[in-house]
């Protein structure tokens, strides 16, 4: 790994994420504020979330990771959940060994993020609810299945155009998890999608629910903050007030 020319205090972190994602700087600007960190923003081609083009976007994760190794960043997360885990782990885990071979930081995947928080929460069971059509939806299941994670049920809102995500209202994504988890109860709830907006809802979601219930997003910042050994210092820094973050 490189040495970071950065003081101690400062920390820079690179995000890889979807042309069309309009929710991630929104869901971490006001984190950004609270703390010394800032978020560098990368763009990969996607209009629609399908399976061919969540594999051609990644096709150009080395030229932008270096673009964001070229801004001194410590950490880098790839922000697309469906796209590191379309073709499993290993796929995933491959993403983020090339973006660390370019950029010479450490760097993480949301979806192996999400395992990382399953982990943290001591989930062996989930339902889950995405924007996603039924194959994607299938792509996740297999993906976490094959991690020992069961998936309770999983529910999408067969949504192609990544715009039209970014768009969800997060009352109406507060009103189907709702509906969604006491018809399909499990140990937890995963809403995925970094394009999603969450974080607002997800602590009301937790009261409600009695359960530990986590996004994308939340995965993704708990995996960076972690990295970076932050975590202990995120007290009032804006996160959302869930087991993920509290416990």
């Amino acid at each position: 790994m490189v040495e970071s020319p950065l003081s101690d205090s400062e920390k820079r972190i690179g995000i890889l994420l979807p042309s069309s994602n309009t929710t991630m700087e929104k869901e971490f600007s006001e984190i950004q504020m609270r703390m010394n960190v800032s978020f560098h923003y990368s763009r990969l081609r996607l209009q629609d979330v399908t399976e061919e083009a969540l594999i051609q976007m990644e096709e150009d994760t080395e030229k932008e990771s270096q673009k964001l190794a070229d801004a001194h960043v410590e950490f880098i997360l790839y922000g697309c959940t469906s796209g590191s885990l379309i073709k499993g782990l290993d796929y995933s885990k491959k993403i983020s060994e090339r973006i660390t071979g370019i950029a010479h930081v450490p760097a993480v995947t949301t979806s192996e993020a999400v395992l990382s928080a399953c982990q943290k929460l001591d989930l062996d069971s989930m339902s889950i609810l995405t924007p996603y059509t039924d194959h994607i939806n299938q792509r996740e299941k297999d993906f976490f299945e094959s991690q020992k994670k069961r998936v309770t049920a999983i529910q999408g809102y067969h949504i192609t155009d990544n715009t039209e995500i970014g768009l969800y209202s997060p009352d109406k994504t507060c009103q189907k998890a709702i509906d969604f988890f006491r018809k399909n109860p499990s140990e937890g709830l995963f809403i995925s999608c970094t394009n999603l907006l969450t974080m607002e809802i997800l602590p009301s979601l937790e009261k409600k629910l009695c359960v530990p219930v986590f996004s994308s997003n939340a995965a993704s910042l708990f995996s960076i903050l972690n990295e970076l050994q932050l975590l202990s210092k995120s007290i009032n820094a804006g996160l959302p007030d869930i087991t993920l973050f509290t416990n």
